[in-house]
């Protein structure tokens, strides 16, 4: 619509990609499923070892999804990009981030796949709760390991160089109750939409601030930034999102299972390891991925509002944290108000309006008489 600020037009853009993203991968899996049915039929393409014909049917699965969602990756990341805000990435520098990340995919992809069949000749009927048990050990391996590989890492991340910040930073964590926590200069976050993160588990925890934030931000709005991961830190929010993941990848395989041995039972697809089999599972898993996201959704947007509390509580700086608010949400081409149903299928974050409302809504409570804001529980070390 003529009216619409920029904004809107950009947020809807890429959720309609995210929808047609989805619709795509769904269709794939599915023309996936037909064609390893077909093969198990007739019985072409299905004779010599089971793990490397997996893995090279897998593989071609995810040239085929790589084909078919290039057009929407280039609308969202490219097209969109240009067309509502300068980006300095090349069309070729944005193919090999692509490529790239998309053979991490491919990787977790095959990696999944050969999960799921060795869990269901080990296992049988069961093959779902094998699975989510090695859903589980990866999570929890992925929060000490891949964060604090990061965080070493000498081209991604670096210190902060700045000293008055850095001894700011240092008080604060000190008042947070977490005085060993390094914060550093994310390298990786210039050219990137993520301003901020904590990254790691127990000693390895960092929290990184993306390099663009540093060069065009204020101390006490980096401060009112790192207390808000740091908040995410003290109320252990990445293990409950962690425990969720989990508990959404067992209820995804049990579906998948339950579909597989219907379907099997009806057509004919064979075991859950199978060729016909596995891009089923691949199939049942994203459509109830999906059907949770909102769940998912909501949890993340309660995080963000406590943290948001916390982060005033510690620093006492509303009007930092209402520009900072402003900034980013400038930067990132966030709506004010979105609808509702948008907020509720796509919002990880609450409305800017909803959060700098609140923060307003603070600092005229902490300036009351006789106004009492309290810490935020501390955690042990």
């Amino acid at each position: 619509m003529a009216n619409e600020d920029k904004s809107t037009r950009y947020q809807r853009g890429r959720r309609r990609v995210a929808v047609w993203t989805v619709l795509v991968d769904m269709a794939v899996l599915a023309a996936a499923a037909w064609v390893g049915w077909r093969m198990q039929t007739e019985g072409a393409g299905v004779t010599g070892p089971a793990v490397p014909r997996t893995m090279l049917f897998v593989l071609g699965i995810c040239v085929v999804r790589f084909l078919a969602i290039l057009p929407l990756a280039y609308h969202a990341e490219v097209v969109l990009e240009r067309r509502y805000q300068p980006t300095g990435a090349s069309t070729t520098q944005w193919l090999m981030a692509f490529l790239g990340r998309l053979a991490q995919s491919a990787v977790l992809a095959v990696g999944a796949a050969l999960v799921v069949q060795a869990a269901a000749w080990w296992a049988g009927p069961l093959w779902w709760a094998w699975a989510t048990g090695v859903l589980a050990v990866a999570v929890v391996g992925a929060a000490y390991l891949v964060p604090a590989a990061l965080a070493r890492a000498a081209t991604e991340v670096a210190p902060l160089g700045r000293p008055e910040l850095e001894a700011r930073l240092s008080a604060l964590a000190v008042r947070v109750g977490v005085p060993a926590i390094q914060v550093l200069a994310w390298k990786a976050g210039r050219a990137g939409r993520t301003s901020a993160m904590l990254v790691g588990a127990g000693r390895s925890r960092r929290v990184l601030v993306a390099e663009s934030v540093l060069d065009s931000h204020a101390d006490d709005e980096i401060e009112v930034i790192v207390a808000h991961e740091l908040a995410h830190s003290v109320r252990g929010d990445m293990w409950r999102s962690s425990a969720l993941a989990v508990a959404a990848g067992a209820a995804c395989f049990f579906v998948s299972a339950r579909a597989v041995e219907v379907l099997d039972g009806a057509l004919g697809i064979g075991a859950p390891g199978g060729l016909a089999s596995l891009p089923l599972v691949g199939l049942a898993c994203r459509g109830m991925w999906g059907a949770l996201s909102p769940l998912a959704n909501a949890m993340s947007r309660a995080q963000e509002r406590r943290a948001d509390r916390d982060a005033l509580a510690w620093t006492q700086n509303a009007p930092a944290l209402v520009r900072t608010l402003r900034r980013l949400g400038a930067a990132h081409l966030a709506e004010d108000r979105p609808s509702r149903l948008s907020g509720v299928l796509f919002g990880r974050h609450p409305p800017l309006a909803e959060r700098i409302a609140a923060a307003e809504g603070w600092e005229r409570e902490a300036s009351m008489p006789n106004a009492q804001c309290p810490m935020p529980n501390r955690v042990r070390n």
